[in-house]
């Protein structure tokens, strides 16, 4: 929905700052690197999967 007299662009514009700033701040542990710390791609996580 776009509120009356803004361009479509604009809202559009708006929400996808909006997404990539919440996307930034949701981070999960600190992998400095594409694989993680250890490059061996394990997380050191628990407690994602429900058994």
């Amino acid at each position: 929905m776009n509120p009356p007299g803004m361009p479509i662009w604009c809202s559009r514009l708006v929400l996808a700052l909006f997404w990539m700033a919440a996307c930034e701040k949701a981070g999960a542990a600190d992998w400095p690197q594409w694989r993680g710390p250890n490059r061996d791609g394990i997380s050191s996580e628990k407690g994602w999967l429900a058994t």
